[in-house]
């Protein structure tokens, strides 16, 4: 499949190396290509047999059935106003939170200026580590994510499993504020609690 990742930074570069692993031919999309940070990037997903590049935001975009956006959260309304006509109909996965912001999703936004994309809230309730790292004491990490329950959303569970991640539907877009609720409650353990970045979800019934 192929996918375009906005921006490189540690969420679009760990989940793009489990994607690139599993086979996955990538793009990623920045600000700026010349930024020579990107050569050791380049480099490092050369060794991957698939196709694998750096370009622009506007090139990432174009290039993927799926793109996975991992930009500031304060950066995804500015962006969706920009692209929206490349990102309308594709599947499009909020990894975003705008820490402070009335909400923490960006899915508003994106629907505003991509009104037939199939957008996804995932990848957001965790620290990167979980995703470098999707086991815990034997047991296989959960994924909590929000979405359209159509086809788009078979592509979303195979990606969240590619990750290494056990992926659980928690409903459609009414149901938003129920995953962002697990980010605050990472946060609040994570951080309030000191119990370390290395949390993770586990779901469990009788």
């Amino acid at each position: 499949m192929k996918i375009g990742i906005l921006g490189a930074g540690i969420i679009g570069q760990t989940i793009g190396r489990k994607w690139a692993a599993a086979g996955h031919d990538l793009m990623f999309g920045v600000r700026n290509i010349k930024n020579p940070k990107l050569e050791e990037l380049q480099k490092e997903f050369a060794a991957f047999p698939n196709t694998t590049t750096v370009g622009s935001t506007m090139d990432a975009i174009a290039f993927g059935e799926v793109i996975l956006i991992a930009i500031p959260g304060t950066a995804v309304a500015g962006m969706a106003q920009a692209f929206g006509k490349g990102l309308d109909g594709k599947i499009l996965i909020d990894a975003t939170n705008k820490v402070g912001g009335q909400t923490l999703n960006s899915v508003t936004d994106l629907l505003e200026h991509a009104p037939q994309a199939h957008v996804f809230r995932a990848f957001h309730t965790l620290g990167w580590e979980n995703f470098a790292n999707p086991a815990m004491n034997e047991q296989t990490i959960d994924l909590f994510y929000a979405g359209p329950d159509d086809n788009s959303r078979e592509v979303v569970e195979q990606l969240v499993a590619d990750v290494g991640l056990n992926p659980i539907y928690v409903g459609g877009h009414e149901q938003l504020d129920t995953v962002d609720g697990l980010t605050k409650l990472w946060f609040a353990m994570a951080f309030g609690q000191g119990k370390g970045r290395r949390l993770a979800f586990k779901m469990m019934t009788d």
